[in-house]
């Protein structure tokens, strides 16, 4: 029996002449709290306005999908991304990484946990999802991201996505970086770790700023519970 029910928003976005499949928050939701469930299930886009219990800072969203394909066909513009309308959250299957962070709210007793990304575009290759992003940046597969990079809109850490990731944290204290240690990407954390110092947050994770994927460290659930703040 599952112990979590997902939700999302997709989207696709045009960058240049490529069209993006995206996905921006994934919220996650203990069944056992049955009347949140019950309400999520009549409009899912309350979540939004709750504060998490944490909140996990991850790479992309992977080959994560919605229960109803045709969902997807719930697309926003570029130009209003900021607003990510509440009817656009979904029922989702999660991917593989979020077994992790399943078992990080089961050690931790977590009812909700919000999932943000660096970038929303759903792929499952790393290696893919690097040159997709270099090509969309104007740049050759072999040429250095340059440092301080461009931020397209397909990140929630654009300039024109501001509000947005305002609203998403919403106050929240716990935030777990778990993006990657790609060291081709690391000139986004960078500016995500200064972009997040914008907010009185307590940022978990290792002790550098690029911060290990929970699908490429073992023991990382562990790692987590182990230096939780209060443990």
């Amino acid at each position: 029996m599952a112990k979590f029910n997902y939700y999302a928003h997709f989207y696709e976005m045009t960058v240049g002449p490529v069209r993006h499949s995206c996905r921006s928050t994934l919220e996650i939701v203990s069944v056992r709290d049955t009347n949140l469930v019950r309400r999520s299930a009549e409009d899912a886009g309350m979540l939004l306005e709750r504060i998490p219990e944490a909140v996990v800072i991850m790479l992309n969203p992977g080959c994560s999908s919605p229960f109803d394909e045709a969902q997807e066909l719930a697309n926003v513009a570029t130009a209003r991304i900021a607003t990510h309308a509440r009817s656009n959250l979904v029922l989702t299957h999660p991917d593989k990484s979020q077994e992790k962070i399943e078992a990080l709210m089961v050690r931790k007793q977590l009812r909700h946990v919000r999932v943000l990304n660096l970038f929303d575009i759903r792929q499952a290759n790393s290696e893919v999802l690097v040159n997709t992003i270099k090509e969309s940046l104007g740049l050759d597969g072999g040429v250095v991201i340059p440092n301080p990079p461009p931020v397209k809109p397909y990140s929630i850490f654009s300039p024109k996505r501001t509000s947005e990731l305002r609203a998403r944290l919403n106050g929240q204290q716990m935030v777990v970086a778990a993006w990657t240690i790609n060291a081709a990407l690391h000139p986004f954390f960078r500016l995500v770790y200064e972009k997040l110092s914008d907010f009185p947050l307590q940022i978990h994770g290792m002790s550098t700023r690029a911060f290990f994927h929970p699908s490429w460290k073992d023991g990382w659930v562990d790692y987590i519970v182990g230096n939780w703040p209060g443990a």
